[in-house]
C-alpha cells in the first residue's frame, strides 16, 4: 500500500513489510543494512512531508483512493476541481505524487486500486455537474493533461528499476484502454508510444512485456498485412520464454490470416495455461467457417484428448458448442464441415459428447428430416439407400451405438431407427446394386465408406434371429467372394463374420472353405441369343405355322380333285416347313449355356491372402484343431505368395507369414532366417514388413528363437537370462548387429521401424543395452532426422516412458549418457552430430533421471511401485561427472559438465556421497582454469556444504 502521510510509522510501500525492522536478530546480523534502510526511510519521509505540505489535496486523494473504490466518484470530482482551478500547479504536484506509485513492483490490491483510479481520472473529461459552457475548455485541459502524463510515463519507461518500467507500461495500457473507440491522438504522441512500447516488448522482466503487449493491442492494425505490431506479436507468441507473455499475446492479438495459424499452434504449447487461453480465444473469436477442415479436426483431436480436464471442458463446452450454434444446432451440418471419412474416430468422439446433452427424440428426428427420402419397415423409419451420405451413415451408426450403450432405456428408440436383420440385409444389397460411376475415384471411396458403416451397423443389431444371421452370413460371404470388392472392406467383413460363428474352429473352417471356392474356376451362364433375336425367331415360327396350315388346306383340295402330282409337291413343301419350324423352336428353347471365366491368378492370390491375414488377426486362440489348417494354408498359399513376382502379393504374404509365426514358437524359429533375407534384398515395402515381423517375434518370444536347437535352451538359468537380453549368445549378437544397422539406413521408413522396434524391446525388458540407448539418443537429436516427425515423436514418447517405468531404467539411461556426449564431441567436423547441442542432451538426461519426477509419476499411478527403496541416480551421476572433469579439465565438454552439476538433485541425507563430491569438487577447482566453470563449481560446492549440514542435522534429529 502506498502511503503519503508523514507519520513516522508509515512507509512508502509494502516492500518494507518484508523486512521487520523491529526484529532484533535481523538488526544484529544485518546492522549495516539496517542503517542504510533507516536513512532511506528518513529521506523518503522528508520528501513526502514536503509534498504533503505543498499539495495536501492530491496526496489525500491518493491515500484515500487506495482504501476502496466506493470513494472513487467523490475523489474524482475533487481531483477534477483541483486540476481545473490550478492546472499549472496541479501537473507537477500530480507527477511528483505519482512517482511514489511507480516504484512499487509488487502487485498489491491497494496499489492496483490507485492505478485504476489514476487511469479513470485522466481519461474522464467532464463530470455530471459541469457547466456546459465551459465544457470545451475542460476538454482541452483534460486532453493536455493526459498528453503530459503520457509523455512523462514514456520518458521513465526505460528506467533501470523494474517497478518503474512495469507501472509506467501498466498505466499507459490502462489509459489507452479507457479511451473511447473514436478517440484520436497526435501523430507525434502516437509515434512516441509506438517506439517506447515496442522496445518494452523485449524487456528482461516478463511482467513488463505483458503490460507492453496489452498497451500495444489498441495500436495494431489487423487490415494491414505488414503491421509491425502484429509481426512482433507473432514473434512473441512462438518464441517468448514466459508463458504469461504468450498468454497475454493470445488475449490481445487481432485475429487475421497471419495470426490465426499461430493461435492454433499455441494449442500445443508446453504450458497448460497457454493452451487453455488459446482454446478460449478460438472458441470466442474464431468461427468454424474461418478454419479449414484440417484445422478443425486438429483442434478437436488435440482438445478432446487433452490431459487437462479444464481444456477438455473448454473444447466441448465452448468451442464445439459455439460451432454447433453457429450452424443452426444441426449436427448433420456440423459433420459436413468435418471430414467424416478420414477422421471417423474423432467424429465419433464428437458425436458421443453431443449425444449426451441432447434429448433422444431430437436425435432421432435429425435422422429422417426429409420425408421424401424415408422408407418405413414396421416401427422403423430409415433413410432410403439412395439418399445415404457419409455424414448421415456415421450419424446413424453412432446414434445406434449410443442407444445400445444406455441399455434398456434405449431399446424403444432402437426399434424406431433399425429394422429387422433380414430386412436390413436386403437394404444393404439394394445399396450395393445401386449404379455408380466406377471411374470417379471420390464417388467410389464414398460408396465404399458407406458400405463399411452399414456392415458395422449390421453387427450392432440383434443377432439372435437365426434367419437374419443366415442372411447376414450369406451377405458377408458374397463380399468375400467378389474379386472386385474393395479390400478395405475385408477387415470389417471378417470381423462381423467372426461374431456370427460360435467358436474359433468353425470360423477358420468357414473362411478356409470360402478361400477354396475363390480358387475354383468361375462358371458363368450366358444367353446364346438376345431377347430381340428370340422374338424374331418366335415370329418366324408363327409365320411358318400359318403357312403350313394354308398348305394343308390346299393339300386336301388337291386330294379331293385327285391332283396327286400337285399334292405330292405340297406335301414335300409342308415337310420342309415343319423342319424349319422345329429347328427354330429348338433354338428358342436352348438360349442358355455355361462358360468358364478365366480369372487373374494374381488377383485371386491377393484376395485369398488378404482374407487369410484378416482371419488370423481375428483368431485370438490357437487350438490343436486349427494348427494343421494353418500349416496347410502356409504351404499352399503363403509360401508360394512369398515367392510371387508381384511385390503387393509378396507384402501381404509376408504379413500372413508373420502372423502365423507369432502363433507358434517353432514356426517362428523356422521362418526367422527367411524374414532376415527378405528385409535385406526385397523392395522397400516388403522389407519394411519383414523387419517389423522380426521385431514382433523378438517381442513375443525373446532372443531364444535365435537358438538352432532345443538343447541350447536347456542351459542354466543364468545363461537363459543372458540369452534373453541378447548379451552372450552369438546368434543373438549377430541378430542385434543386423538390426542396429537399420538405424543408420538411408531409407527413413526402415529407420522408423528399427527405432520403434528397439524402443519396444527396451521398454518390455526383452533387451537392456546402454549402448543401444545411446544410439537412439543420437538418432533422436540428429539433425538429419528433423523432418522425420514420426521417428521424433516415437523416440520422444519412448524415453519418457522408459525412464519413468523403473528406477533401473534410469540407471541405464545414465550409463548411456556419457558415451552419447563423447560421441558428439568426437564426431568429425563434417558430421551432422557436431550440430547437436550437448546441453540439450544433458538437460534431458537430468530431467528423466530425477528421483523426484520418478516418485511423482509412481504416485500418480496409485502406488504401483514401492518408492521407499529407490536409488538416487543423480548421486552416481554427479560422481561420474566430477571424474570426467578431472580426467579432462580442458576439454570442450567442460562447461557442459559444470553446468549440469548445479541442476542435479543430490540426496542431502547421503552424507558419505556428499563428502566424496565435496572432495572431488575441490580437486577440480585446483585444475580448472575456465572462469565460468570455476564459478559453477564453487556454487556446486557451496550447495553441497549447505546440504551436508542440513543432512547431518536431520540425521541427528532422526537418531534422537
Amino acid at each position: 500500500m502506498c502511503v503519503f502521510t508523514s507519520q513516522p510509522k508509515c512507509k512508502i510501500d509494502n516492500r518494507w513489510d518484508v523486512v521487520s525492522l523491529n526484529n532484533k536478530n535481523f538488526v544484529k546480523k544485518n546492522r549495516l543494512l539496517y542503517w542504510v534502510i533507516d536513512d532511506l526511510i528518513v529521506a523518503l519521509e522528508h520528501n513526502l512531508r514536503n509534498i504533503e505540505m505543498a499539495s495536501p489535496t492530491v496526496v489525500q486523494c491518493f491515500n484515500e483512493a487506495q482504501r476502496g473504490i466506493h470513494s472513487h466518484p467523490r475523489l474524482l470530482e475533487q481531483m477534477r476541481q483541483l486540476r481545473d482551478s490550478k492546472y499549472e500547479e496541479f501537473c507537477p504536484e500530480f507527477i511528483a505524487a505519482l512517482r511514489h506509485v511507480l516504484i512499487v513492483f509488487k502487485q498489491e490490491p491497494a496499489v492496483e486500486r490507485l492505478i485504476d483510479f489514476i487511469a479513470r481520472f485522466v481519461t474522464e473529461t467532464v463530470g455530471e455537474d459541469e457547466d456546459h459552457d465551459h465544457e470545451d475548455v475542460i476538454q482541452d485541459c483534460s486532453n493536455q493533461f493526459m498528453i503530459v502524463l503520457l509523455q512523462f510515463l514514456l520518458s521513465v519507461s526505460q528506467a533501470q528499476d523494474r517497478g518503474i518500467r512495469y507501472r509506467s507500461c501498466q498505466l499507459v495500457c490502462k489509459l489507452l484502454c479507457n479511451l473511447s473507440e473514436d478517440a484520436q491522438i497526435d501523430d507525434d504522441l502516437y509515434n512516441l508510444i509506438y517506439e517506447a512500447l515496442l522496445e518494452r516488448l523485449y524487456d528482461k522482466v516478463p511482467m513488463v512485456r505483458v503490460q507492453a503487449v496489452r498497451a500495444l493491442a489498441r495500436l495494431q492494425d489487423p487490415t494491414n498485412d505488414q503491421c509491425e505490431i502484429i509481426e512482433k506479436f507473432v514473434e512473441l507468441i512462438s518464441q517468448d520464454s514466459s508463458p504469461d507473455v504468450r498468454r497475454a499475446v493470445l488475449v490481445n492479438v487481432a485475429v487475421n490470416a497471419i495470426t490465426l495459424p499461430q493461435i492454433i499452434q499455441r494449442t500445443k504449447d508446453v504450458k497448460e495455461s497457454v493452451r487453455r487461453v488459446a482454446y478460449q480465444v478460438l472458441a470466442e473469436r474464431v468461427g468454424i467457417k474461418s478454419l479449414t477442415i484440417c484445422q478443425r479436426l486438429e483442434l478437436l483431436e488435440s482438445g478432446l484428448k487433452e490431459r487437462s480436464n479444464g481444456i477438455q471442458l473448454i473444447c466441448k463446452g465452448k468451442l464445439l458448442t459455439n460451432w454447433l450454434v453457429s450452424l443452426g444446432s444441426n449436427i448433420l451440418t456440423l459433420l459436413q464441415h468435418l471430414d467424416v471419412e478420414n477422421a471417423t474416430k474423432t467424429v465419433q468422439t464428437v458425436l458421443n459428447m453431443l449425444f449426451a446433452d441432447i434429448p433422444l427424440e431430437d436425435l432421432i428426428a435429425r435422422l429422417v428430416t426429409d420425408e421424401d427420402n424415408v422408407v418405413v419397415y414396421g416401427k422403423a423409419k430409415i433413410p432410403t439407400e439412395s439418399s445415404l451420405t457419409s455424414e448421415m451413415i456415421v450419424y446413424w451408426r453412432c446414434l445406434t451405438q449410443h442407444l445400445n450403450d444406455i441399455g434398456n432405456y434405449g431399446e424403444e428408440y432402437l426399434e424406431r431407427i433399425l429394422p429387422e436383420l433380414s430386412v436390413f440385409c436386403e437394404y444393404i444389397k439394394r445399396f450395393i446394386n445401386l449404379p455408380y460411376d466406377d471411374q470417379d475415384e471420390e464417388s467410389t471411396l464414398t460408396r465404399t465408406f458407406i458400405l463399411e458403416q452399414l456392415l458395422i451397423l449390421a453387427g450392432v443389431m440383434d443377432l439372435s434371429d437365426e434367419v437374419g444371421r443366415k442372411n447376414l452370413r450369406n451377405l458377408l460371404k458374397d463380399q468375400m467372394m467378389k474379386l472386385d470388392s474393395p479390400l478395405s472392406l475385408l477387415p470389417i467383413v471378417l470381423e462381423q463374420y467372426r461374431k456370427l460363428t460360435s467358436d474359433c474352429k468353425s470360423y477358420v473352417s468357414d473362411i478356409t472353405e470360402i478361400m477354396s471356392d475363390i480358387h475354383q474356376p468361375l462358371v458363368e451362364t450366358r444367353l446364346k441369343y438376345s431377347k430381340e433375336e428370340i422374338r424374331q425367331m418366335e415370329l418366324k415360327i408363327a409365320s411358318l405355322r400359318v403357312k403350313i396350315n394354308e398348305r394343308k388346306e390346299k393339300l386336301e383340295e388337291c386330294v379331293a380333285a385327285e391332283d396327286f402330282s400337285t399334292a405330292s409337291e405340297i406335301k414335300a413343301c409342308i415337310q420342309q416347313m415343319e423342319e424349319q419350324k422345329l429347328e427354330l423352336k429348338t433354338q428358342c428353347e436352348a438360349t442358355e449355356f455355361e462358360t468358364v471365366v478365366a480369372q487373374d491368378e494374381n488377383q485371386v492370390a491377393y484376395q485369398c491372402l488378404s482374407i487369410f491375414k484378416e482371419m488370423l488377426a481375428n483368431t485370438n486362440e490357437m487350438t490343436a484343431a486349427i494348427d494343421p489348417v494353418i500349416n496347410d494354408l502356409m504351404d499352399s498359399l503363403v509360401l508360394p505368395g512369398v515367392q510371387n513376382e508381384n511385390p503387393a502379393i509378396r507384402k501381404v504374404a509376408v504379413e500372413c507369414l508373420s502372423l502365423c509365426s507369432i502363433m507358434n514358437k517353432e514356426r517362428a524359429r523356422a521362418q526367422l532366417v527367411l524374414f532376415l533375407q527378405i528385409m535385406q534384398v526385397d523392395q522397400i515395402d516388403v522389407r519394411r514388413v519383414a523387419l517389423m515381423a522380426v521385431f514382433d517375434l523378438l517381442h513375443v518370444f525373446g532372443f531364444k528363437i535365435c537358438n538352432e536347437s532345443d538343447s541350447e535352451q536347456t542351459q542354466s538359468s543364468e545363461n537363459n537370462q543372458e540369452n534373453e537380453n541378447g548379451n552372450t549368445s552369438n546368434a543373438s549378437g549377430k541378430l542385434i548387429a543386423i538390426l542396429t544397422s537399420f538405424l543408420d539406413n538411408e531409407l527413413s521408413e526402415l529407420r522408423q521401424v528399427a527405432a520403434e522396434g528397439f524402443a519396444k524391446l527396451l521398454l518390455s525388458g526383452r533387451l537392456s543395452s546402454p549402448k543401444l540407448i545411446s544410439r537412439l539418443l543420437l538418432l533422436w537429436y540428429n539433425p538429419t532426422s528433423e523432418d522425420d516427425t514420426h521417428l521424433r515423436h516415437c523416440l520422444g514418447a519412448f524415453f519418457q516412458a522408459f525412464a519413468l517405468n523403473s528406477n533401473e531404467n534410469q540407471q541405464y539411461l545414465m550409463d548411456a549418457f556419457f558415451p552419447t556426449l563423447h560421441t558428439i564431441d568426437d564426431a568429425p567436423d563434417d558430421s551432422a552430430l557436431r550440430d547437436i547441442d550437448a546441453n540439450n542432451v544433458a538437460e534431458l538426461v537430468t530431467h528423466f533421471t530425477s528421483l523426484q519426477i520418478f516418485q511423482a509419476n509412481q504416485k500418480q499411478q496409485n502406488g504401483k511401485w514401492n518408492v521407499d527403496n529407490l536409488v538416487n541416480v543423480h548421486d552416481d551421476l554427479a560422481v561420474k561427472i566430477c571424474n570426467e572433469i578431472l580426467s579432462d579439465h580442458e576439454g570442450s565438454l567442460l562447461r557442459v559438465w559444470c553446468k549440469m552439476l548445479n541442476s542435479l538433485s543430490i540426496d542431502k541425507l547421503n552424507t558419505q556421497n556428499i563428502k566424496i563430491l565435496t572432495d572431488l569438487t575441490s580437486e577440480a577447482l585446483e585444475v580448472v582454469k575456465d572462469k565460468i566453470c570455476i564459478k559453477a563449481l564453487q556454487k556446486f560446492r557451496d550447495n553441497l556444504q549447505s546440504n551436508g549440514s542440513l543432512g547431518e542435522q536431520e540425521a541427528e534429529e532422526g537418531t534422537d
